[in-house]
């Protein structure tokens, strides 16, 4: 880390590599360190001076020109905020919402600086197309060869793309069509990202803290900021933007969620769960059922009304009676004359 070259100096590092490789794939491997040295010991043990080094060169890359080293620069935030949480937000918090606010409006010159490209691109392109292909060498001898070499250079000269006309509108409005909707809004998707990843490491902490001091959720400036912006980002023009406000409104949430659960005291059960409702006594066998139905029914005869026909004697009594089985038969055998039939199915 001492040798870190200054993110966003576009330079090239040792090996010919551009600058911002070097950036990046630093910022990768350290963010990789952080997070096994917080998996490995818990605490605010560690070797504070390779993590300080790692922060400064976060923060510094949040504001690289390339999209590549802010996104790394995030990570490495992110997995520095859930090793100290505190200290990290108070270092990167103000730069990542002063990147915010500086983006946050639409740079028309870039968009049409990328339109402009794309645009040569296309006419470029299309001047290829349509140039003629120089014709195969001839064997004429010497002044033959030198002729057609002459001729083939003179058609192999690269066309170029014309300034004006049809063809330069129609590239020009290709190109503005073909800028992508990132264009133009230099960091702010990528710093927004990184507010994000901060507020899942050290937001509980940080919302504890306030609560701890008396005062709300907003009492730190730098989660008023991220809040008035995330509400007023969910109707930015940009649909990258927004989603990311939407990631960054569900970090805050879950953080405050967090910090009033530490505070919250325990219920009358003390935590625990409440008791289970006893469960049913189970229901007998069915043999046993059927006995009971039987014994219930002999008993039920001599109380019903003398007018009551038979076929609605046999209509109340329960269809056990006709079982089959052996314990049954006897007890069954007896409705029979109750019930005025004589039939071999008994009663039903």
């Amino acid at each position: 880390m001492a040798s870190w070259a200054p993110p966003g100096s576009g330079g090239a590092a040792q090996g010919g590599a551009p600058g911002w490789e070097r950036d990046c794939g630093l910022l990768r491997a350290a963010t990789e360190v952080v997070l096994a040295a917080a998996a490995m010991a818990e605490g605010e043990g560690g070797d504070a001076p390779f993590e300080q080094a790692v922060m400064d060169a976060a923060v510094e890359g949040i504001r690289h020109e390339e999209v590549r080293v802010r996104q790394a620069a995030g990570d490495a935030l992110g997995a520095l905020a859930k090793r100290r949480g505190p200290q990290v937000w108070a270092a990167a918090a103000p730069v990542v919402l002063a990147n915010v606010e500086k983006n946050a409006a639409l740079d028309e010159s870039q968009r049409s600086r990328e339109a402009s490209r794309l645009a040569q691109q296309t006419l470029a392109g299309a001047a290829a197309a349509v140039s003629p292909q120089p014709p195969p060498p001839a064997d004429r001898g010497d002044q033959g060869t030198t002729a057609a070499v002459a001729v083939d250079g003179a058609a192999a000269a690269p066309t170029p793309p014309p300034a004006d006309g049809a063809a330069a509108d129609t590239a020009r409005d290709r190109g503005r069509r073909m800028v992508h909707e990132t264009e133009g809004w230099r960091g702010l998707e990528t710093s927004l990202s990184a507010l994000a990843k901060l507020l899942t490491g050290a937001g509980t902490p940080v919302l504890a803290a306030a609560a701890a001091a008396g005062g709300g959720p907003t009492a730190d400036p730098h989660i008023a900021a991220a809040v008035a912006f995330t509400v007023a980002g969910h109707t930015h023009a940009n649909r990258f933007v927004r989603e990311t406000c939407l990631k960054v409104l569900t970090a805050l949430l879950t953080a405050a969620a967090e910090a009033d659960g530490t505070r919250l005291p325990a219920g009358p059960g003390g935590g625990a769960p409440p008791p289970r409702r006893a469960p049913p006594p189970p229901r007998p066998p069915p043999q046993r059922r059927r006995h009971s139905s039987t014994r219930s029914s002999r008993r039920s005869p001599p109380s019903w009304p003398p007018a009551s026909p038979t076929t609605g004697r046999r209509c109340a009594t329960p269809p056990v009676c006709a079982c089959g089985r052996s314990s049954l038969r006897p007890r069954a055998g007896r409705w029979r004359p109750t019930l005025g039939t004589s039939s071999s199915r008994g009663c039903c």
